[in-house]
């Protein structure tokens, strides 16, 4: 397999245990740190702390498949310069979308979507492309219902052809994994053979032919969930369901991670939104709200963590973000109501996308556009 993105992963063993019982994290001695050093011929990324946004920031303003949805997450093909966004689509369904970039505020919905039912809500959905060139989607799924009739705290991971107008239930899946964390969202590196699953309190970070390599068979989840049936007025069209789900899935929770690693973001008072992992680091988007009636405005802030322990750099604000006149001036959203939340992070080499939803008030903006601008990786 490889993945759409490249980047040098470290390898890593575990050692020891701390107050916690959290594994103490040492790199192999016999194995030396890969990096990836600076491309020539590469440009020159603009840096989290520029307070402006030039054009050459804007990597992509892209539309998913619907224009009234909150985009959670994207993915991105470079070979076919192709971007995936994911919507929760009402309470219970994700959309999948994807179309060629575009950076000039496109009004063209996705004309390639699927629908993922009763799966989780939308964030840290993956792309994966064989060698062969066969696509499959990595999704968080068998996620408990809310009172509102959402998902969330998905306990499975589910792994399924990528099929253009095929909508799937979280029962369909027939390839799943579960590593016995409550919630479970997951983040892939193929090329260096590595799967991250964060569970809010932590990154646990495995390698991915060991998590393939378990036989898959009859599992009966631990938890017990409900999903499907009617709530309110919105019906999801299947029976509902609550117990503990048997389905035929991969028993990774006896595996040993390679790393673990605390992410402890509440104690600077920021909230979760989406990460990432690349080159031996692990990347978080998250938010803290600074809401002003009808504004509603979100500081963005990336944090890094080093992957073996050496080194976290936290609360790295996205000064950007805060130039509003310009963000006006570019047509996503307006002055007397201001909406601009974050919502993904993809980072690869020197390069970082960061991705948010952006709306005004009124007609025409009240397009939810996902805007995603690149910029330097702030660990390098």
């Amino acid at each position: 397999m490889k993945r759409i993105f490249l980047a040098v992963l470290l390898s890593a063993a575990i050692v020891g245990c701390n107050k916690d019982n959290i594994p103490a994290l040492k790199p192999l001695p016999d194995k030396e740190e890969e990096k990836p050093g600076k491309d020539p011929d590469a440009p020159a990324y603009h840096k989290c702390s520029d307070p402006t946004i030039p054009n050459d920031m804007i990597f992509s303003t892209t539309l998913g498949r619907n224009t009234n949805n909150v985009a959670q997450g994207f993915d991105y093909d470079e070979a076919e310069d192709v971007i995936y966004i994911t919507q929760k689509y009402g309470t219970y369904r994700n959309l999948v979308g994807w179309q060629k970039r575009e950076t000039a505020s496109s009004t063209t919905i996705a004309p390639s979507y699927m629908t993922l039912a009763c799966f989780a809500h939308g964030n840290n959905i993956t792309i994966e492309k064989t060698s062969s060139g066969a696509k499959y989607v990595w999704a968080p799924n068998y996620g408990n219902r809310q009172s509102d009739g959402s998902y969330d705290r998905p306990l499975v991971i589910s792994r399924f052809p990528l099929q253009a107008g095929k909508t799937l239930y979280n029962t369909d899946p027939t390839e799943n994994f579960y590593f016995g964390k409550n919630p479970s969202w997951p983040s892939f590196d193929f090329k260096n053979d590595m799967v991250a699953i964060c569970d809010y309190k932590y990154f646990y970070v495995y390698r991915l032919s060991e998590v393939l390599a378990v036989e898959q068979k009859e599992f009966t989840l631990p938890q017990a969930i409900t999903y499907g049936g009617v709530v309110g007025s919105i019906d999801t069209k299947i029976p509902e369901w609550t117990g503990s789900p048997t389905l035929k899935a991969r028993d990774c929770s006896g595996l040993k991670p390679l790393y673990v690693v605390p992410f402890d973001y509440s104690k600077r008072k920021l909230h979760w939104q989406s990460y990432c992992i690349d080159n031996g680091w692990i990347y978080a988007i998250l938010q803290a709200d600074t809401k002003e009636a009808p504004q509603i405005m979100f500081d963005s802030y990336v944090e890094a963590y080093k992957m073996d322990g050496s080194k976290n750099m936290y609360s790295i604000r996205q000064e950007y973000m805060q130039n509003r006149d310009r963000i006006v001036e570019l047509g996503w959203t307006e002055h007397d109501y201001f909406y601009c939340e974050p919502e993904g992070i993809k980072v690869y080499g020197d390069k970082m996308l960061l991705m948010y939803t952006i709306r005004g008030g009124a007609e025409p903006l009240l397009i939810r556009r996902p805007v995603i601008f690149t910029l330097a990786n702030p660990t390098l």
